[in-house]
C-alpha cells in the first residue's frame, strides 16, 4: 500500500540500518550540546473496548520521508519505537522526538509498557490531571503533542496547510469488535495509516512556514509568538535602556499579584435577562436583529489603552481621588458597595458573583450580581467606569489601592501586532497556512499577557493513576524565577488590564443599540441599533489610530481598521437560554447554534431546523454523528494483563473508554423578587415595561454569604 508517496508496511519489515542515513541538529543550550533528531516522527493508535476493557488494536507510525509502519499489538508499538531510537543511537543527549495528535489518550494505553520497557519518564510537563504536553525518558525517547503545538485538529490542521491526502472518513467502523489478530480490509488499513501520514506532512508545513526545525520548534503555539515577541523586545531601546530593563521595573510582589489575579476576568459572556427562554422573532418584533463585533478586540486594546509601566505602590486613595487621576495613573484595589442595585435602564449587570469578596444578600443573574446589601469588590480602573454608571448605590468607598504610573505601551509590542494584523488581512484566501499563522500568533499575544505567574503543578502517581498538587516550591520563589528568568519579558498586569478595557469597550457597544439581547467577549447581539452612536463610536476609534500613528490596512479596496465595531451579520429569530447557550435564524433563512459541550453542526441537525425545540428540557445527543463530544472514562492497571477474546490473546493494562453524552437545555426562570412570582411580560413590551416599572425584574434565587 502506498499513500502519498509513503509506503505503508508491517512494522518488522523495515530495514533499520537505513535510518542511519540521516544525522542530528544541534540546538542552541546553556550547558552541554544538545541534538534533536530532525525529521518528523507521528504516532496514532486505534483502539477498541470490549467488556469495560479498553485496549489497544491497530497502531501506526510514519517517519517523514521514510516509511510508514504498522502493527496491531501495543506491545509491539513501544518495541518498535525503542527500536528506532536504538539505531538512530538516542541517548541523554541526542533526542528522537515523537509527535502523537492528543498524546494524553494514546499514552494511557501505552505507559504501563512504556515504563516496563523505560522506566519512569525523567521529565514531564502536564498543564492540568490527564493534560500532559510532553514526556522524555534519559534514553533520549521524547513525546509531544502535536494538538498543543498547532491549536487544532488534525481535520482542521490538514485542510488549511493542503497535505493533498484526504481523510479515509467511513473507512473505520468504531463499533465493531476487533483483536489484534482480526483480519483488516484494505480501507481499514489505509484509515489507520492515513492519519499519521497526513499528519507527518502537515507539520513539516506548518513548522517551516514558521522558520522553524523539528529542533528548534517550540512546545506550544504560544511558543511560536513568544519567540517572536522576545525578538522584537530584545531590540528595542528608550533612553539607552532595553526593554529587559523596563520589564524588571515593574516587578510584582506575592501580594501585589494575588490581588492582581483577583482583579483579573475573562471575556464577558451574558443574556439579557428579559428574554431568556424566549423566542425573539423580527416578523412579530418589527426590527431584523443585528450582530456587531470588534475587529480584534484584544489587540486593539493593547495598541489603543494605557497600562501600568512602573512598580505598583500602595497608598491611601479615595474613590473620587482614583477618579480624577485614573487617566494619569493604573489603580487596583478594593471596592466596598452598600445597598446595590442595578439600573432599571441597564440590561447587562456587569458585576460577577464569583468574582466579590463577599457579597452580602445578592440576587444573581446567571452568575452576575443585580443587587445586593453589600458587595466588596476586587477592581482596576477601567472596571469602575461601569460599575459605577450600571449601578444605584448608597454608599461606596475603596481600600487596598495600590498604583503605578500609566503609559502607552511600547513600540515594539505595537508594531508587532500591526505586522500580525496586516497579514491576517491580506492573507485570507490567499495563503491559508500563513493566515492561520498570523491569525494565531495574533491573539497568542493577549494570552501570554494572562499567563499566571504563580502555577498549579501537577504530577501522576504511576502506581495509582492518581493526581496530586506538587507544593515544592513556594509562592516567593515562583515570583523570584519568573523574573530571574530569560524567557520573561511581559508584565502580568498587562494581561488584566486588556480584558478590563475589552469589557468596557464591550459595554459602550451595547449601549450603542436600543435592545441588547446577548454578549460573549467581543460581539453584541441587538435590535434597533443607533447608527449614529455607532459611528461616534468607531470615529473614535479611527482617531485612537491616528493618534498611535498605527493607520490602516488597505487592501482590495477595503480598509481595515483594528478594533473598529463592524457588521457580523443579522437574524430574523434569535433564542436564548442564558450564556453559551443561544441560537438564530439568519436572514438567509439558515440556522446556527453555540451550546457549550455541544458541536455546532451536530447540534443543527438534533433541533430539526426549527428553533421551537430550542427550548428548557430540550436534550442534544449523538444520534450517529462523527464529531460528537464523548466523555472519557480512565481506567488504570498498574499491570499489563491479559484478554483472551476472539481466539487472540490481547495484553492491556490503562486506559481510555469514551462514553457517548448528551445535554439538557436549561435555563434559570427570572423570579420577581419581592414576590416570589415568576416575572410575566411580553417582549414587546420591554421598552414600556422599563419606563413604567417600579421595580426591577430581579432574577433569580437570593443567594447569600
Amino acid at each position: 500500500m502506498e499513500i502519498a508517496g509513503y509506503q505503508v508496511i508491517d512494522f518488522y519489515k523495515l530495514n533499520y540500518m537505513t535510518l542511519l542515513n540521516y544525522d542530528f541538529v544541534r540546538v542552541s543550550n546553556a550547558g552541554r550540546p544538545r541534538y534533536v533528531y530532525d525529521r518528523i516522527i507521528t504516532v496514532d493508535t486505534e483502539t477498541s473496548v470490549y467488556d469495560g476493557i479498553p485496549y489497544i488494536t491497530d497502531w501506526t507510525i510514519c517517519i517523514e520521508d521514510v516509511i510508514c509502519l504498522y502493527g496491531h499489538h501495543a506491545r509491539d508499538i513501544i518495541n518498535t519505537i525503542d527500536k528506532i531510537s536504538y539505531y538512530l543511537h538516542s541517548d541523554e543527549t541526542h533526542t528522537v522526538r515523537f509527535y502523537i495528535h492528543n498524546f494524553p489518550y494514546d499514552y494511557t494505553f501505552m505507559k504501563a509498557h512504556m515504563f516496563e520497557k523505560w522506566g519512569e519518564p525523567k521529565n514531564v510537563l502536564a498543564v492540568k490531571s490527564h493534560r500532559y504536553i510532553t514526556m522524555s525518558w534519559t534514553n533520549g525517547i521524547e513525546f509531544r503533542d502535536s494538538y498543543i503545538l498547532v491549536n487544532r485538529s488534525l481535520e482542521k490542521l490538514c485542510e488549511d496547510v493542503d497535505t493533498g491526502v484526504e481523510k479515509a472518513v467511513g473507512y473505520w467502523d468504531y463499533s465493531k469488535i476487533r483483536t489484534p489478530d482480526s483480519p483488516r480490509t484494505y480501507k481499514e488499513c489505509m484509515y489507520a495509516a492515513t492519519d499519521t501520514i497526513a499528519q507527518c506532512i502537515a507539520l513539516r508545513k506548518y513548522i517551516t512556514e514558521r522558520g522553524y526545525t523539528v529542533a528548534n520548534c517550540p512546545l506550544t503555539n504560544t511558543g511560536f509568538i513568544r519567540n517572536k515577541a522576545r525578538r522584537y523586545a530584545s531590540k528595542w531601546k528608550r533612553s539607552g535602556h532595553k526593554w529587559y530593563h523596563y520589564f524588571q521595573k515593574q516587578k510584582l510582589s506575592v501580594e501585589q499579584y494575588r490581588q492582581l489575579e483577583m482583579c483579573y476576568h475573562g471575556g464577558y459572556t451574558h443574556a439579557n435577562r428579559y428574554y431568556v427562554g424566549r423566542m425573539i422573532s423580527s416578523a412579530a418584533f418589527c426590527w431584523t436583529g443585528e450582530s456587531k463585533d470588534f475587529t480584534s478586540s484584544y489587540p486593539a486594546v493593547l495598541c489603543y489603552e494605557k497600562y501600568p509601566m512602573t512598580k505598583f505602590e500602595y497608598a491611601d486613595f479615595t474613590l473620587d481621588d482614583i477618579l480624577d487621576l485614573k487617566d494619569e495613573y493604573a489603580f487596583s484595589g478594593c471596592i466596598r458597595l452598600v445597598n446595590l442595585h442595578l439600573k432599571k435602564e441597564e440590561p447587562m449587570p456587569p458585576l460577577s458573583y464569583h468574582k466579590a469578596i463577599s457579597a452580602v444578600e445578592a440576587v444573581c443573574d446567571n452568575g452576575r450580581i443585580l443587587d445586593a446589601d453589600l458587595v466588596i469588590y476586587p477592581f482596576t480602573d477601567p472596571d469602575l467606569d461601569d460599575i459605577l454608571r450600571c449601578y444605584d448605590y448608597d454608599y461606596a468607598d475603596v481600600s487596598k489601592v495600590m498604583y503605578a504610573k500609566k503609559e502607552y505601551l511600547p513600540t515594539w509590542i505595537t508594531d508587532l501586532i500591526m505586522e500580525l494584523y496586516t497579514h491576517k488581512c491580506t492573507l485570507k484566501d490567499v495563503d491559508n497556512v500563513l493566515y492561520m499563522i498570523s491569525k494565531n500568533e495574533l491573539n497568542g499575544i493577549y494570552g501570554m499577557c494572562a499567563q499566571k505567574i504563580i502555577r498549579e503543578v501537577l504530577e501522576e502517581d504511576y502506581t495509582t493513576g492518581e493526581w496530586s498538587k506538587n507544593t515544592s516550591k513556594t509562592e516567593e520563589e515562583w515570583i523570584e524565577n519568573f523574573y530571574k528568568s530569560w524567557k520573561s519579558f511581559l508584565p502580568y498586569q498587562w494581561g488584566v488590564w486588556v480584558t478590563a478595557y475589552a469589557q468596557k469597550n464591550l459595554f459602550e457597544l451595547g449601549r450603542c443599540c436600543e435592545i441588547w439581547v446577548y454578549s460573549d467577549t467581543d460581539s453584541v447581539k441587538g435590535y434597533k441599533w443607533n447608527e449614529i452612536k455607532l459611528r461616534e463610536y468607531n470615529e473614535k476609534i479611527k482617531q485612537k489610530s491616528e493618534e498611535r500613528g498605527l493607520g490602516r490596512v488597505d487592501y482590495k479596496g477595503k480598509t481595515y481598521i483594528l478594533g473598529i465595531a463592524d457588521d457580523d451579520g443579522e437574524f430574523i429569530e434569535f433564542k436564548t437560554m442564558g450564556s453559551k447557550r443561544y441560537a438564530y435564524r439568519d436572514i438567509d433563512g439558515e440556522l446556527h447554534l453555540t451550546v457549550a459541550g455541544v458541536p455546532k453542526e451536530e447540534g443543527l441537525k438534533c433541533l430539526h431546523g426549527t428553533l421551537d425545540e430550542f427550548k428548557k428540557g430540550k436534550i442534544f445527543r449523538n444520534e450517529g454523528f462523527a464529531k460528537w463530544k464523548m466523555r472519557p472514562e480512565y481506567i488504570n492497571n498498574e499491570e499489563i494483563k491479559i484478554l483472551h477474546l476472539m481466539g487472540s490473546d490481547i495484553e492491556y493494562s490503562s486506559g481510555i473508554i469514551l462514553h457517548e453524552t448528551e445535554y439538557e437545555l436549561d435555563h434559570t426562570i427570572p423570579y420577581d423578587k419581592d414576590t416570589g412570582l415568576p416575572c410575566e411580560f411580553e417582549i414587546s413590551q420591554y421598552s414600556d415595561f422599563l419606563k413604567r416599572s417600579d421595580k426591577t425584574c430581579n432574577g433569580y434565587q437570593k443567594t447569600r454569604i
